[in-house]
């Protein structure tokens, strides 16, 4: 399994993702951008089984997390996307944008509760429940 994340504190979720490589997806792998012109090819999303994204990434940045998802949905046979955040105020900026449906989780989260989302957002995604 391979992650395309956008996140400008990578400390912030790195031991989440080892837990979940030791104890879940023995094969994960990822990549990290902090900024969005640091991936500036949107179509190679597609070659990624899940995409996260921090709402707030590095200072530069051409697009933020909002706009980059927005981006991402836009791409036919997109992978699950889910949203990173430090915020608690992300409902109504997802319902604005028409994107409740995103799955979010908010930072500091453990290994646990991002293999939650990320099935929640593999779920919202396919349309089916994934393991």
């Amino acid at each position: 399994m391979r992650f395309l994340i956008f996140e400008n504190r990578v400390a912030d979720i790195r031991g989440a993702l080892e837990g979940l490589k030791l104890f879940v997806y023995k094969d994960l792998d990822w990549d990290f951008h902090v900024k969005s012109q640091d991936f500036p090819i949107l179509l190679d999303v597609l070659e990624y089984d899940m995409v996260l994204v921090d709402l707030d990434l590095a200072k530069g940045s051409e697009l933020d997390g909002y706009s980059l998802v927005e981006q991402i949905l836009m791409l036919e046979n997109h992978p699950p996307i889910l949203i990173i955040t430090g915020s608690y105020d992300v409902d109504d900026q997802l319902k604005v944008r028409d994107m409740a449906h995103v799955p979010y989780l908010i930072k500091p989260f453990d290994f646990k509760e991002l293999q939650r989302a990320i099935k929640k957002a593999r779920k919202i995604c396919f349309g089916e429940q994934v393991d």
